[in-house]
């Protein structure tokens, strides 16, 4: 069983580790790209997982308050890595090849935690894959929220103040200050998010530095 969702965040090692087994694993191109939006963006798999072209405007993505988990309209900031995941396809952005219009934030789970054989090859659509693999990638057991805490717990590390980085989130205000506080906090979530993707890419080109050197 993976950890209760409060108790996980991945550290700089596991973060290049899962980056690199999602992106080699058998899962689906459409589960891949989602799991990966999750730790660029710090939004909820649920609600990543049902994004849609009509909620993306520019570099905005609009969080209706109907998917949002906390009934809040939110605005998340895509860096140029968000975009590049996201791609330019129409309709849902990660469509279900069953009968729902989307993938579900379950599959996202299975895709982290499922054990198959140490060989064998896997169908998916029409490409074989080879589909060896450990449960959460022979890594202590994560779940695709603890990306999101990922994020979360990185803000501090590249100066992102409390309050900016729970509204990165959308972490509702308590209190009289969620009373009167209304201030959307578009800008400092743009610079906090891009400063995110830069310690991101940071991480991930300092692996492939070490391995080139060795």
């Amino acid at each position: 069983m993976a950890p209760r969702a409060d108790e996980r965040h991945l550290d700089d090692a596991e973060i290049v580790k899962a980056w690199h087994e999602v992106s080699n694993s058998a899962s689906s191109l459409q589960v891949k790209r989602a799991i990966k939006l999750v730790l660029v963006t710090a939004q909820r798999p649920g609600e990543v997982t049902q994004m849609h072209r009509d909620q993306i405007k520019g570099r905005w993505w609009t969080i209706p308050a109907e998917i949002a988990k906390n009934g809040r309209e939110h605005r998340v900031y895509l860096t140029d890595t968000a975009l590049e995941l996201i791609g330019d396809s129409p309709g849902y952005i990660f469509p279900s090849e069953g009968k729902n219009p989307c993938i579900s934030p379950t599959v996202l789970s299975r895709a982290i935690n499922r054990s198959y054989e140490e060989s064998g090859v896997r169908t998916v659509g029409k490409e074989a894959i080879k589909a060896s693999k450990k449960p959460y990638f022979g890594m202590k057991p994560w779940s695709p929220q603890d990306l999101r805490r990922t994020t979360r717990n990185n803000m501090a590390r590249v100066g992102v103040i409390e309050e900016v980085a729970e509204e990165v989130v959308n972490h509702k205000k308590s209190g009289i200050v969620g009373i009167y506080n209304k201030y959307c906090y578009d800008k400092e979530k743009e610079i906090a998010l891009k400063k995110w993707e830069e310690l991101l890419l940071r991480i991930l080109r300092n692996d492939a530095e070490e391995e080139g050197a060795g």
